[in-house]
């Protein structure tokens, strides 16, 4: 769920912890009925996953951008 938390950052403003709960609980609900089991630890760690994708997003974003007001100085 990584790239999802990167996906999510780049496309929406404030609603990612709902976004993410409905998407992986959805997940969850599905898979009984495609003969899979359910488990919490899923929904745990993907909601980690997609913080864990926020996060790295936003170090990016932020390494990016203080790189290139760097070269516009110069």
């Amino acid at each position: 769920f990584i790239p999802y938390g990167v996906f999510i950052s780049k496309k929406v403003g404030r609603k990612k912890l709902a976004i993410f709960l409905f998407t992986i609980i959805g997940i969850e609900i599905w898979q009984p009925i495609v003969g899979r089991s359910f488990d919490v630890d899923d929904i745990i760690c993907g909601i980690i996953g997609c913080y864990i994708g926020v996060v790295l997003f936003k170090l990016i974003n932020d390494f990016l951008g203080k790189k290139n007001k760097c070269n516009e100085k110069t």
